[in-house]
């Protein structure tokens, strides 16, 4: 669960434009919240003017066949996926969410159906997030003192 894949999931996300998709995505969220979340606009601007490796990366993914070829629309859909705005308490409350079945247990509504918790239970508990993906980090590569 690291960039490139963000970004290959980010462009499994239909819909009929980018102002759909993210439309779909932040209904996601607030099912998995209970409440109005949103894109900050600061975020996504910083993250948008600053994202070279991100482009870079989707430009590559799209040369090997592993995204389709709407990568600008897709990357501009991850930068403000990466901005939606959650609290810690969110986030406890989406992990609440998968713990009980795909069932928000504040407002009852699923987020979620229950056949897919288990796979994205795996996925996460398998792939790890970033530093903790599995893959070599950057103190790897730094010397170590004996």
């Amino acid at each position: 669960m690291v960039n490139a894949g963000a970004i290959a999931t980010a462009d499994l996300i239909g819909g009929k434009d980018l102002t759909h998709r993210i439309n779909r995505l932040v209904a996601l969220f607030q099912r998995f919240t209970g409440h109005e979340v949103h894109v900050d606009s600061a975020v996504f601007m910083s993250e948008r003017f600053t994202g070279h490796r991100n482009r870079a990366m989707g430009h590559l993914m799209l040369n090997f066949g592993m995204v389709g070829p709407r990568v600008e629309e897709t990357l501009e859909f991850y930068f403000q996926q990466c901005s939606v705005l959650v609290s810690c308490h969110d986030l406890a409350v989406m992990g609440a969410t998968l713990a009980n079945r795909g069932i928000n247990p504040l407002t009852g509504v699923r987020a979620i159906e229950e056949e897919h918790v288990k796979d994205v239970l795996a996925i996460m508990y398998t792939c790890g997030m970033y530093d903790f993906s599995g893959g070599p980090t950057v103190s790897d590569f730094q010397p170590r003192v004996a």
